[in-house]
């Protein structure tokens, strides 16, 4: 019911809806999310707690040692993946793929009463006051060259803080940049849909997002230094309540 609601936030994002049923499975034993990963030729994502396969068009959760909000969160984030893959077979940079989700599956990014979904909303402080010490913040060249799943399965407990960032540029860009770099960032997202980059024909969702990547350089890389200035500067005012 939750994730149901939540279909109709996701359509009015990226202006369309997949075609695909959308399909999650929770697994309550961590044993047999993993098992299922090997199965399906995912093993590289078992140390995750979960998982969007555009292959099959599923979502996986591992419920095991977490808390039902924790677990709630983690299946937002996943199908939001899952719907931006069945819009468009855009291969987007791993950042803007981890913001994305962390939009609505981020913690306090939602509220869930047991009938109504609330999501869109800003991510609790706690998780993006680390980022104003400069031994947290990730420049944004390192950040947009980043790897979700490289980090996760590296152990090192820079994967949360690289998600946490995400979230917070991708939000900084979105809604409060100057107007030129909002109206570029909203170019950037529409475009990348629009022309597919990164997609191959017959194929889903693959993992090189040099095209997108290339894309935002050009928009903008002359302007880099400035925006990470910009956004060191919202971040030392960001309050989530």
């Amino acid at each position: 019911a939750m994730c149901t609601a939540l279909l109709p936030y996701l359509e009015k994002d990226l202006g369309g809806k997949p075609t695909k049923r959308l399909r999650m499975f929770v697994f309550a034993k961590r044993a047999d999310y993993e098992a299922y990963c090997d199965a399906s030729g995912l093993g590289s994502h078992k140390l995750a707690a979960g998982l969007a396969d555009s292959g099959t068009f599923v979502t996986l959760v591992s419920a095991e040692g977490q808390s039902e909000e924790t677990v709630r969160g983690i299946a937002l984030h996943e199908l939001t993946h899952l719907f931006q893959y069945g819009v468009t077979p855009t291969v987007m940079p791993s950042w803007y793929n981890e913001g994305f989700a962390e939009t609505y599956g981020g913690e306090g990014t939602f509220t869930w009463d047991g009938t109504k979904l609330t999501a869109g909303g800003k991510m609790d402080a706690v998780y993006v006051h680390p980022l104003r010490d400069p031994k947290n913040f990730i420049p944004l060249k390192t950040l947009l060259a980043g790897d979700a799943l490289k980090l996760i399965n590296a152990q090192d407990g820079t994967a949360r803080m690289f998600y946490n960032q995400s979230w917070a540029f991708f939000t900084y860009l979105r809604k409060h940049a100057d107007d030129e770099i909002r109206v570029k960032f909203l170019r950037y997202e529409l475009v990348c849909r629009g022309a597919a980059l990164g997609a191959k024909a017959g194929e889903h969702h693959n993992r090189d997002a040099s095209d997108a990547a290339a894309y935002f350089q050009t928009l903008f890389g002359s302007d880099l230094a400035a925006i990470e200035t910009g956004f060191k500067a919202w971040l030392k005012t960001y309050e989530s309540k």
